[in-house]
């Protein structure tokens, strides 16, 4: 019994030292601290704003915020684009913000707004009704693509909904209508 004790203790001891040093080695501690280092920032936020999808219409507003000098934190389940946005000097969250988990993680209840931009009405509503539950205070703001669903996400929270590919419609109509050639 000791003997085995002795050899699986020595087994246990150089597995654990091998596993630190190839930790170490591979920068995977390096990374673990600057993870732990970036999630401490989003926890000291206050009055910041979260924008739950990074597309086209979530970067837009992403780098305006950032123009005025408010804080932003994005949250992102692609973990590709998660880094991506962490290098352009992003504060992020990887994650679905459909999950309170992710909202709860990128600071939901010292925020002052949230936008739902992701490409998906059934989410935007979904997060919208979360953030809300999270944070009755938050200010939020929704991407949705189909007009009938406008009156829907407003009962769920949005104070602000855009309809992106109508705008940008009107905003050709009313363009071309004002050129008199």
């Amino acid at each position: 019994l000791q003997l085995f004790l002795l050899i699986f203790g020595g087994c246990f001891v150089w597995f654990s030292v091998w596993s630190a040093f190839d930790f170490i080695l591979e920068g995977k501690f390096q990374e673990h601290f600057r993870k732990v280092k970036h999630m401490k920032k989003i926890a000291k936020l206050k009055n910041h704003y979260i924008i739950c999808g990074a597309g086209r219409v979530g970067m837009s507003v992403a780098e305006e915020l950032q123009k005025k000098g408010k804080q932003v934190v994005m949250a992102e389940k692609d973990p590709t684009l998660a880094e991506h946005l962490h290098d352009r000097g992003f504060l992020v969250v990887k994650g679905s913000s459909v999950d309170e988990d992710t909202l709860i993680r990128a600071g939901i209840k010292n925020a002052k707004g949230l936008i739902a931009a992701t490409g998906d009405d059934g989410k935007n509503i979904i997060i919208t009704l979360n953030a809300k539950e999270l944070n009755p205070k938050i200010i939020i703001g929704a991407r949705i693509g189909h007009k009938n669903l406008i009156k829907k996400i407003k009962n769920a929270g949005a104070k602000y909904v855009v309809l992106p590919e109508v705008l940008g419609g009107t905003d050709l109509v009313n363009n071309l209508l004002k050129n008199k050639t």
